[in-house]
């Protein structure tokens, strides 16, 4: 009796943590939009480099920015690829609305030929990816605090 109950324990343990693996994974692999991530830090780029290819649509001005910052980015490209690659990236000061600063950025890029390649949006914000000629440029909102609610928008593109 003893190795029965033994061995249905053995067996419970095993599930569960085929259970536990298989929640982590479900986990790691549910998307959200995040900021991207900056591997990188240097030191302000110039003016210069935060719009330097005409392709490149001026920060909005309806909002207060950080510093620009350079390092490697993780964009989506048209396949549904993940590209890192090296890129500026800025984030805002926090804002209280956001609706004025995604329609600039989509209505520019569209407008200068960049094809959107991906939307993700979640409880913490949205992003949007885009692609043209080997470029990407990013855009999104992430929230930044919930009482009182306001979000942090940022850019990114490739180098």
């Amino acid at each position: 009796m003893t190795k029965n109950g033994f061995s249905v324990l053995i067996i419970f343990f095993v599930i569960s943590l085929a259970i536990v693996i298989a929640g982590a994974t479900a986990l790691a692999l549910y998307k959200t939009p995040e900021t991207p991530k900056v591997t990188q830090k240097t030191p302000t780029p110039t003016t210069a480099t935060t719009n330097s290819d005409q392709d490149i649509p001026l920060l909005y001005n309806g909002i207060d920015w950080n510093q620009p910052e350079e390092g490697e980015v993780v964009f989506t490209n048209k396949n549904n690829d993940s590209i890192k690659t090296n890129a500026i990236y800025v984030q805002s000061l926090p804002i209280k609305n956001y609706d004025k600063f995604i329609d600039y950025y989509t209505n520019e890029l569209v407008k200068k030929g960049w094809q959107e390649t991906s939307y993700a949006s979640g409880p913490n914000g949205e992003s949007y990816d885009y692609e043209k000629g080997g470029k990407y440029f990013s855009l999104g909102i992430l929230v930044a605090s919930s009482e009182p609610l306001t979000y942090k928008a940022f850019v990114a593109y490739s180098k």
